[in-house]
This record gives structure tokens, sequence and C-alpha cells, in this order.
């Protein structure tokens, strides 16, 4: 009768944690259109929406920066471009679905 109960228990267990993690991680739900421009520096593609050119300008800046500070420092190149998603703030970074 004791493992009966240990059974039952594990179930119920399962099952609820089953449940609780399907709640979490579904798609995003999107409350607005966005639309993207983007720069281009030497290294990397940033991608901004709108009101956000000073935030991109001052990012294209200290990504190019830190890339050369990196590069002398570990004697590193990279082979391709990164791409840089800018968002104006949190709400909009929670809004959107760009990325998983």
């Amino acid at each position: 009768m004791f493992k009966i109960t240990i059974y039952k228990l594990f179930f119920i267990f399962i099952i609820l944690q089953s449940s609780m993690l399907a709640q979490f991680g579904q798609n995003k739900v999107q409350y607005k259109d966005f639309t993207w421009y983007y720069i281009q520096t030497d290294h990397f593609d940033i991608y901004f929406s709108m009101k956000g050119s000073a935030l991109a300008e001052f990012t294209a800046k200290a990504a190019e920066d830190a890339l050369v500070l990196i590069q002398h420092s570990f004697n590193y190149k990279i082979n391709n471009r990164i791409v840089i998603i800018i968002y104006n703030s949190t709400n909009d970074f929670q809004e959107t679905n760009v990325t998983d």
C-alpha cells in the first residue's frame, strides 16, 4: 500500500509540473507593428525602430570601439557580420518576436 501512495504522488507531481511548464514559453503576443531601420558599420548591422536612431548611433560607435579592443587584447578576428537589435524600452522588447 505504501508503494501505491508513492506512485500516486509521483504521478500527480509529474502531471502538475508538466501543466505548469506548458503555460510558460508560449508564443509572444505582438501588440504593435514595428518598422525596422538599420545602419551598417564595418563589422555590425544594427537594427532599430522609430525614434531609436540616436541610440543606434551610440551603439555603433561603442560596438566598433569594443571590437577593436577585443581584437587587440585577444588577437581575435571575426569572420562574419554581427547583428545587434536595439529596442527603445523593455516593453518594446517584450512585445516583439524577432527571436525565440
